[in-house]
């Protein structure tokens, strides 16, 4: 159960993170030093015990970060004075759906809190937060945990109970650090191999959010079984066969099983199918039906001398998503490629008169889970 939400604040609440990365390559310029966008996005959420000297191993130690800082805050004043500040797409919707749950919200941000404060004000999202958390306020800001902690100790929650919502590397860091539950909300750069293991979840926009608080309050008994990371997740696919898709349509409720293959792209899964071009599951894929989907292995019995002690290993993913069907002829040639890598092990090439002859579905996945139950008895 999600007991409170942490948003950090540029970047993933407000859209002030691109102004951020902008101007730090114009700061530094300006006292003559030649900053890429690529070096000036390592600094997102980094605290400046840790930014100074990341930023004199690049360009010596007479660097002064301190003179470049202030000039690179009053830059970014006087960009937002001129290009406003703007809350990012779903924002107030998922404020307001917290809300409405009895939710608590914190923001923890590196900014101050006196710029925060002004900051949320002017988007009209102040009053929507519990409490206001800076990096000020601890000893160590993110990546370190101090943040986090912090903010869930003046919300009076476990971290295991507090979704952090974030967009940035450091931010990631920071809460995975602290016990948080991390949700990535991509902004300027999109999860990577670094951040991916620290990950219960991607959402394209905070309005996705809403979905993944929905599944929480439903979620397994047997927290001992669930699998939440995303790598975890994608192991437990990359050894599935079959996935077993529901959905209903004029003739009623139905489950088919299917052979399929998949895409995670930046946290986002994709599943494939292949089919005739014609029947009732492509009717409903090409009205674009809501569906319900699982998938399992790894199952073997557990034996035992008493009849309600027999019990069995197993891995299983479930969740739900929006059906489809894939009309560009690039993506289904990669999409049947992704098919048979997984059924078979193996990549093959389709050419685009291959890919005519059938038809190729997929669903978007909104949410999904994942429960795995090893071989240590069948109380496990």
């Amino acid at each position: 159960m999600i007991r409170a939400v942490l948003f950090d604040m540029d970047g993933l609440l407000i859209d002030t993170e691109q102004w951020f990365v902008y101007n730090w390559p114009r700061a530094a310029q300006h006292f003559g030093y030649a900053m890429t966008r690529e070096q000036a996005l390592q600094l997102r959420s980094l605290a400046g015990e840790y930014a100074g000297p990341y930023l004199k191993g690049l360009f010596g130690e007479d660097f002064d970060y301190d003179a470049v800082r202030a000039y690179r805050r009053a830059l970014m004043e006087q960009t937002l004075a001129e290009q406003g500040i703007h809350p990012k797409p779903g924002a107030k919707e998922l404020l307001d759906d917290l809300k409405a749950r009895g939710i608590r919200r914190a923001i923890v941000t590196a900014t101050d809190e006196e710029r925060a404060r002004r900051y949320l004000t002017r988007v009209g999202l102040l009053d929507d937060f519990d409490e206001i958390v800076c990096a000020t306020m601890v000893p160590h800001g993110k990546p370190a945990p101090d943040i986090y902690l912090h903010a869930c100790a003046q919300l009076g929650e476990h971290p295991a109970d507090c979704l952090a919502l974030e967009d940035s590397p450091n931010g990631i860091k920071s809460a995975a650090a602290a016990g948080c539950r991390v949700v990535m909300v991509p902004d300027q750069t999109p999860p990577d191999g670094e951040v991916l293991p620290l990950l219960d979840g991607v959402a394209r926009t905070l309005s996705d959010v809403i979905a993944i608080v929905q599944r929480e309050e439903t979620a397994m008994r047997r927290k001992d079984r669930e699998v939440r990371k995303l790598t975890a997740i994608e192991e437990i696919i990359r050894r599935c066969r079959v996935c077993r898709v529901a959905y209903q349509d004029a003739h009623g409720l139905t489950i088919v099983p299917l052979s399929f293959g998949y895409a995670m792209d930046e946290g986002q899964l994709t599943l494939y199918f292949h089919s005739a071009k014609e029947g009732r599951k492509v009717d409903a894929f090409t009205r674009g039906a809501d569906v319900a989907f699982e998938m399992d292995g790894a199952m073997e019995i557990v034996e035992s001398s008493v009849a309600c002690e027999y019990g069995c290993t197993y891995e299983s993913i479930v969740g739900n998503g929006r059906a489809g069907v894939v009309t560009d002829e690039a993506e289904k040639c990669r999409a049947l490629s992704r098919i048979m890598l997984q059924q078979t092990g193996h990549e093959f090439a389709f050419a685009r008169e291959q890919a005519q002859s059938v038809a190729v579905l997929k669903i978007e996945a909104s949410s999904f889970t994942g429960k795995r139950r090893g071989k240590m008895g069948a109380h496990t």
